[in-house]
Parts: structure tokens; sequence; C-alpha cells
């Protein structure tokens, strides 16, 4: 015979009793299942009076609701503390108004170009960029964890343009491609809830929490550059390239804030500063072929190797919704959530522009500006925090 079904005879028999023999002590009280049967002669723990009403009550095995280890669901992994696993993606653009490139033609080759257009902005569409991230918080330590994400993209675009004048036509053609790729190698996390101090109780605060981070991070830039001017025989032509691989520390503060009653929607703000060191290598290369005109022609190149601190700064801010997968407890007040982000991404990667020439080089034709490289785009991301 099993427990529950001793537990059924045991209490029919009590029932069944005459009431004379009905009273039952704390002493007397049976164990079972992890349960606690008190008969009539105890109400909440105190011994009544003879003849009293029965009294069963079965209590879960860990306490009562309301103690800490108690659990409404079976199923509940509390092993595995708070887990966060998100994917998603980012659509990003260069901003290039700052460091347009112009193919300038020497003064000795302008008579063979007699149409010129100054190149400016290459405009480059939306790029989709696949992200990832997963954190882990441990159970009983006030919201240390640890945590890794990356993502790897490549963005490209072009120009192609026919200038055509009373003097003759042209053609102008250019092409800009950037890949990135980071990790955020190892980091460990902390998650303070607002709530968690007396002073916020009953104020806008209590729904804030603040995130913070800190380790190491890998980053790789590559740019490529050309940039041409066709005009019958006569061409000018310009090549500038750049890659930097780096590693160095990170870190990050991001904030949430959950609005409404069910905390459901809420809205966040992420920014991550990162110093890297590693090689910069960047390459210049300017050329102008006119075979009809002596001393037309030239040519050069410039080229840096060194090894570089890179400053990048990422921001981020937009609103999140979460769906709880089951109900919240005492005992776990946080329930695990399937939860969607939007937000709008701005990254500034400093001191990655493409090498400016200095004025008595001979490449002065080629024109860059050396300021810090700009993306900007959304994100859309999903995931799972338990």
């Amino acid at each position: 015979m099993n427990l529950r079904a001793a537990l059924v005879l045991i209490v029919v028999a009590v029932i069944a009793a005459p009431v004379s023999a009905q009273v039952i002590t704390p002493a007397q009280a049976q164990v079972v299942n992890s349960g606690v049967i008190y008969g009539p002669g105890v109400v909440g723990g105190a011994v009544s009076p003879l003849g009293g009403p029965l009294q069963v009550m079965l209590l879960q095995e860990g306490g009562p609701p309301g103690s800490q280890s108690f659990q409404n669901d079976t199923l509940y992994p509390s092993l595995f503390g708070d887990l966060r696993v998100d994917l998603g993606f980012e659509y990003l653009r260069p901003e290039y108004t700052n460091r347009a490139t112009t193919l300038v033609v020497p003064p000795q080759a302008a008579s063979a170009f007699p149409v010129r257009g100054a190149l400016g902005d290459i405009t480059n569409s939306f790029a989709y960029i696949p992200r990832f991230g997963i954190e882990y918080v441990f159970p009983d330590t006030a919201g240390l964890g640890v945590g890794a994400s990356g993502r790897l993209f490549t963005l490209q675009g072009d120009l192609r343009r026919t200038l055509t004048g009373a003097s003759g036509s042209a053609v102008l053609n250019a092409e800009n491609s950037l890949s990135i790729g980071s990790a955020n190698v190892l980091e460990g996390l902390i998650r303070f809830d607002m709530s968690r101090l007396m002073l916020c109780k009953d104020t806008i605060f209590e729904n804030l929490t603040l995130l913070g981070s800190v380790g190491g991070r890998y980053t790789y830039v590559r740019q490529d550059f050309t940039a041409s001017l066709v005009s019958g025989p006569n061409i000018a032509s310009l090549t500038s390239t750049q890659d930097f691989t780096g590693f160095g520390v990170t870190s990050s503060l991001g904030m949430l804030y959950l609005l409404g009653e069910k905390k459901r929607l809420g809205i966040y703000g992420l920014s991550r500063g990162s110093l890297l060191a590693g090689r910069n290598n960047r390459t210049s290369t300017f050329t102008t072929t006119v075979p009809g005109i002596a001393g037309a022609s030239t040519a050069g190149q410039l080229t840096e190797d060194r090894t570089k601190l890179i400053p990048i700064g990422e921001f981020e801010m937009g609103v999140t919704w979460g769906l709880p997968l089951r109900r919240a407890t005492a005992a776990a007040p946080l329930p695990p959530v399937m939860w969607l982000r939007i937000g709008f991404v701005t990254n500034v990667y400093g001191g990655l522009g493409l090498l400016d020439p200095p004025p008595a080089s001979p490449l002065q034709g080629a024109t860059f500006s050396n300021d810090p490289l700009v993306l900007y785009g959304f994100t859309i991301q999903a995931g799972f925090s338990h």
C-alpha cells in the first residue's frame, strides 16, 4: 500500500471514530509524504477543545508558502540560477559625412580630365548584422554572474557616375567595404534591483534595475576603399586600406525600468566603453596615368604600421517587452521570461580613419579625414531569461 492510500485510510478512520477518540496532540502528529496531518485537537499549532473540527494541513516539501525554499512549480530549475540567452540582429550603416573622400586630379594633369566631379560621400545601405549573447547569474550571489557576447559583419557601398560635358566625358567609380568582428570574451556581471533599498520602496525608483559588467574584448576592423576617374586613355586612381586587430578591456553600464502594473513593458539603456591595444596597419596609394602629356603622370604610396590604443564607444536605447512563462512566487519573484527588445544603436571607433597624407606628399590628390568611424542603426533582439 502506498503512502497516499495510507493517508486516505487514516483520515477516513479519524472521521469515523467516536468524538471522544478524536483528540490528537502535537506530539502525536503523523508525518506522511513530507506533509503533517493535524487532528481535531490541533488548530494552528495549538490544542483546541475536545470535539473541535478536523484540521488537516499538508505542507509542501521545503516549507509553507512564502518561505524561502517554497516552490509552487516542481519543474522550476533553481539549480540554474538566472540564465539569459539572446539572439537577434542589427541594421547598421557607416556615417561618412565627416570622413568623405575626394579624388583630386593633380594640377599638371588637369587638362587630361576636362570633366571632373567631387567624389564626396559614398552612401552605404543598411546591412544585416547577427548578434548573440549569453549571461549566467549565480544563485544567492546578489546578482553576480558571467557573460559573453559577439558579432561579425561586413558593410559595402559603391558609386557609379558618368560625367558628360562639352569638352568630353569621364566615368567615376568608387567602392568601399568595412568588416568588423568583436567578441566580449568573458565578463563579470552585476545586477542590482533598486527595490532592495528601503528608501526606494514605494517610489519611482522601485522598478529600476541597474546592470554593470567588466571583462576582456577582442575586435577586428578592416576597411578597403578604391576610387577611379577614367577619361579616354587617362586614369586617376586611389586605393586605401586599413586593418586593426586588438585586445583590451571593456565595461558597460545599463538600466532597465519596468512600466505598468504587470511590469511587462519597460525602457532600457546601455552604454559600453572599450580600450583596445593592437596593430593598426594603413596604406594609401595614388596614381595618375596620362600618356599624352609629359610629366603629367604621377604615383605615390604612404604606409603606416604601428601599435595603437583604440577607444570604442557603443550606445543603445529602446523598449523591451517580456512575457512570464509561469506565475511568480515569494521565493521566485522573477520567473522565466521570454522577451523582445527594439532599440536605436550607435557605435564610435576612434582613431580608425583612413590614412591622411601629409601636405608635402604626392598623395595629396587623395584626401582623407582621420575622424572616428561612426556607425548607426537599430537592433531587434529576442531572448530567454531565467
